[in-house]
């Protein structure tokens, strides 16, 4: 369990992460993810979840590697049996995993970030399971210790 927290400890690191340039960098805002980019001297705005992106820029990276880290995340809960301990003990933090499932499963195809406007349906709906997963695990211990 505290390898899934820090996935997504990861996950919210790496889309929070500064990059090279003032014109291109992603930021946490309200818990919202948003992609910030410069155009014609002014700043613009489009959320993470729906701004189309060309192969390989720094947004199709970000979401592939929110794809390989919700599956690891998936993977690793999935991963503790049914009848144990753990998962009687955590029963909330279980139930909030539980709706992630079913979304990783519909929308994330052989570990692929699928694009927009499929993308847009999974991360809108997973992102808020996601943080509410996270604050659950470190509530229950498993976070980050000083």
């Amino acid at each position: 369990m505290k390898r899934a927290f820090s996935h997504i400890f990861q996950m919210c690191m790496y889309l929070g992460r500064p990059q090279e340039s003032p014109e291109q960098f992603l930021v946490v805002s309200n818990a919202k993810l948003h992609v910030k980019f410069q155009t014609d001297g002014d700043w613009g705005k489009q959320d993470f979840e729906s701004a189309a992106a060309e192969p390989g820029s720094d947004l199709v990276r970000a979401r592939r590697a929110i794809t390989v880290l919700v599956g690891a995340v998936v993977r690793d809960l999935a991963s503790i049996p049914q009848n144990s301990p753990l998962r009687a003990k955590h029963l909330e933090t279980f139930g909030i995993f539980g709706a992630l499932v079913p979304l990783y499963d519909t929308y994330i195809q052989d570990g692929v970030a699928p694009e927009v406007p499929v993308w847009t349906e999974f991360w809108s709906r997973a992102q808020p399971i996601i943080l509410t997963l996270g604050m659950n695990l470190d509530t229950d211990g498993y976070g980050i210790k000083e």
